[in-house]
């Protein structure tokens, strides 16, 4: 799946915007007003913006590629899985949520959820290449990794100074600290049964090419070296 890397997924939302200067007056208030504010506390969020892309922007395109209406697109990236990041901008910020795509066409509002969910994954645009500096490690890993360095640089200093009886009481002091901060790294878990049943199927049909073409290589070198 192109919109996952490790555990990070990409979300691209575009939708098609009516009402003119209206809505352009909605969406600076939506984020001066700070209404989007309580997502910063998430730490599967990595980041999240909006965009208006004004209808003249798309004139370069060719005649069935341009629109008439303003195009709001939505970027974001996260941990965890699409229905725990769908949830927690329905449960977390609706008001926000309902005031930016307020003039989406056939916006259904984020709640009820169910319908909000059909929404978003029906204007959805799948990437098809989706990077990640960092695909085994989660938001939350990285800070917990910078806090643990931090720690450990600080002992190497304390060393040096520390009796052996000091120091071994200190280290165990911050071990009781940085034993929280060993996150565990690697893919996050799958999103469904269905998903990682269609990725070890993939997984062995590959290891079974990869076997045929190793079996046909040998064989090719046995009789080339029979000949010489």
């Amino acid at each position: 799946m192109s919109n996952v890397a490790g555990k990070a997924s990409a979300l691209t939302v575009i939708t098609p915007q009516h009402y003119g200067w209206l809505k352009r007056w909605i969406f600076n208030l939506t984020r001066l007003a700070g209404e989007l504010r309580p997502l910063k506390g998430l730490q599967m969020i990595h980041f999240a913006q909006w965009y208006v892309v004004p209808a003249a922007a798309w004139s370069r395109q060719k005649s069935e590629q341009r629109t008439k209406q303003d195009q709001l697109i939505f970027l974001s990236h996260f941990n965890g899985t699409w229905d725990q990041y769908i949830d927690a901008f329905s449960d977390g910020v609706p008001f926000g949520v309902n005031l930016l795509w307020l003039a989406s066409g056939s916006f259904p509002g984020s709640v009820p959820l169910t319908p909000f969910k059909h929404y978003i994954r029906h204007n959805t645009i799948d990437c098809d290449y989706f990077y990640s500096a960092t695909p085994g490690a989660a938001q939350r890993d990285i800070k917990s990794a910078l806090k643990l360095a931090k720690q450990i640089c600080e002992l190497s200093r304390f060393h040096s100074t520390m009796s052996e009886t000091d120091f071994t009481l200190e280290f165990r002091h911050r071990l009781k600290d940085a034993h929280l901060l060993l996150a565990a790294s690697g893919n996050s878990p799958p999103p469904s049964n269905e998903t990682e049943t269609a990725r070890r199927e993939r997984w062995n049909y590959v290891e079974k090419i990869y076997a045929r073409l190793s079996s046909q290589l040998d064989e090719a070198r046995s009789s080339t070296s029979g000949r010489l």
